[in-house]
């Protein structure tokens, strides 16, 4: 059955991993922000939108002017010490946004998959499965929970996606990811100081869509861990990095967490069960080697980065 499907954050690097791996018979509506038209991915199937989801106008204005089936919810501020600085626009866009999207989604009949973090746990007792009681350290991990609960109580039909830290090719213009930040200074040959020992079974992003797609073809409910199948820190994953882009692991120095001066706590291991992601949804956990490659067997195309 056709589907169409409104997605919020259709310029970030999940965005354009479920643009790249939608299923042929969806459509979708891209959502972006300030962001230049002309940098915008050419996609058949996909039209783009600009709207600002903390504008219930122009929110209310993007519904009414595709109707949707499903809303995929993915557009926020990720960076943890930007949110933890600047409260009140996380506030704006993580909660209030959000809520502008959930109430658009009950005004119109939508679902709604909310792509939710790790960041709502403390890190204190993993690994978490779907039933562990949130404990947010941090503010951006305070906005996701608050979002939660906010469609746990509207009535809506929805899905909480919890994603893992994700890697992938990000757009040029869009926030790196732990391993394209790697890479970048790895290609200029730069000594990197990398934390090992905080923990994670870090996402490809290209497994997250995977997994997103399944739980609106199958119209699943409820929550979700989504991660990688292998949890390392982030030193062993930068390790990681290097040996599969044939780069220079002498560059990669080992240091403790405290070797950092940082805004915003990091928990120390926020890794998941993945039982249920992998039994319900039948998607598969890569391990970090695995993503990786699948990475470099997909190169960018027709973006151009500075570093490479």
């Amino acid at each position: 059955m056709a589907r169409k499907i409104l997605l919020t954050g259709g310029t970030g690097l999940l965005g354009i991993s479920l643009i790249a791996r939608m299923p042929f018979s969806f459509t979708i509506c891209a959502g972006y922000y300030k962001f230049p038209k002309d940098r915008l991915s050419k996609a058949g199937r996909c039209e783009y939108r600009e709207f600002d989801i903390t504008s219930r106008d122009q929110v209310r204005a993007a519904f009414k002017g595709y109707s949707p089936d499903t809303v995929i919810h993915a557009a926020s501020i990720g960076n943890v010490d930007y949110c933890e600085k600047n409260k009140n626009q996380a506030e704006l866009t993580n909660i209030i946004g959000s809520r502008n999207m959930i109430e658009a989604c009950a005004e119109n009949g939508c679902s709604m998959i909310f792509t939710s973090s790790n960041a709502v746990f403390d890190g204190e007792h993993p690994p978490y499965d779907e039933a562990a009681a949130p404990n947010p350290v941090d503010y951006y991990g305070i906005t996701k929970l608050e979002t939660e609960k906010a469609l746990a109580s509207s009535g809506i039909k929805y899905s909480i996606v919890r994603l893992m830290t994700m890697y992938g090719w990000n757009h040029p213009l869009e926030r790196q990811n732990p391993v394209t930040w790697i890479l970048e200074r790895l290609l200029r040959k730069e000594r990197l100081n990398i934390v090992n020992d905080i923990y994670n079974n870090h996402l490809f992003a290209g497994n997250a869509a995977e997994a997103i797609w399944a739980i609106v073809r199958h119209e699943k409910e409820g929550i979700y861990h989504i991660a990688g199948g292998e949890t390392v820190s982030r030193y062993d994953l930068a390790l990681n990095v290097a040996d599969c882009f044939g780069l220079d692991r002498g560059l990669i120095n080992p240091v403790a967490s405290s070797f950092f001066s940082q805004l915003a706590q990091r928990p120390k291991n926020t890794s998941y069960k993945i039982d249920k992601m992998e039994k319900d949804l039948l998607v598969r956990g890569l391990g970090i080697r695995e993503g990786l490659e699948a990475m470099k067997a997909d190169p960018p195309r027709g973006w151009k980065y500075d570093w490479m």
